[in-house]
């Protein structure tokens, strides 16, 4: 895959077109075709990193007292040694994970392009160049979102670390479509991400929102329907990425064709 510079470029250098109306449909559009196969696939995600992290607290912590710690666990009451263990943890967790987001945003293209999707797709990054590029990407946001936020809120600044943690998120949420679509460096899928953030803030933050909103209208009632709402962001970042930067899948076989 060439790298998609000169789309990329131009989108910074000059702006690009957003109508909020037309995206917010297509969110939904794409939601309910994601739905079914991204809210298992959620499901299965959920249970194998909530194993593992509870695995880690209670190495961290001790199991004899597990519900305790868990109903006490508060940054700024752990020690260095316990936040910086947490930290390098959550850093290799999500760089070994990030292909999966990638995954999921692969099901939300293949189902706007009407192609095949389901399960496999999730594992479809597990492979070079991309896998080392998400690898290094979500290492390096994971160390600014939460490094930063666990280290405000060991000094007591609980709502500013919280603060700065969501604001980086949302200034990086384009970056792992950017290295799969643009084929952008680690680095570069950051900044570039921010530079387009910033361009349209409002509008993009406005959408982040009601996606984040209908997520946890999935809480009502025994909870369980987050799963089945969280598709939702996954269209979102994905209906907004191919807005700015329009994706053209090609075909293999049409590939083949022009060789």
């Amino acid at each position: 895959m060439e790298k998609n510079y000169s789309k990329v470029d131009e989108a910074i250098n000059y702006g690009y077109n957003l109508e909020f109306g037309i995206v917010l449909d297509k969110a939904f559009q794409n939601y309910k075709k994601i739905v079914g196969i991204s809210g298992l696939a959620i499901i299965l995600v959920a249970i194998v990193f909530t194993i593992l992290y509870a695995a880690v607290i209670g190495v961290l912590f001790g199991f004899a007292d597990f519900a305790q710690t868990m109903s006490n666990f508060k940054i700024e009451f752990m020690s260095s040694a316990s936040i910086i263990g947490l930290l390098l943890f959550g850093m290799l967790v999500s760089g070994i994970s990030a292909p999966i987001k990638a995954g999921f945003i692969s099901i939300a293209c293949n189902a706007d392009h009407n192609e095949p999707f389901g399960i496999e797709n999730l594992f479809e990054y597990y492979k070079e160049p991309y896998f080392k590029k998400l690898f290094i990407a979500e290492v390096i946001m994971t160390l600014f979102t939460s490094g930063l936020s666990m280290a405000l809120q060991a000094f007591g600044h609980v709502f500013i670390g919280t603060f700065i943690s969501y604001l980086l998120m949302f200034l990086f949420f384009l970056t792992t479509p950017l290295i799969i679509y643009s084929n952008l460096e680690p680095i570069e899928a950051i900044i570039t991400s921010v530079k387009l953030v910033v361009k349209k803030p409002i509008s993009l933050f406005g959408l982040l929102l009601i996606a984040f909103i209908f997520v946890f209208l999935g809480l009502i009632g025994l909870c369980i329907g987050i799963f089945f709402t969280a598709p939702l962001f996954i269209s979102m970042v994905y209906s907004v990425y191919n807005e700015i930067l329009p994706i053209t899948q090609v075909d293999e076989l049409d590939e083949i064709g022009t060789l």
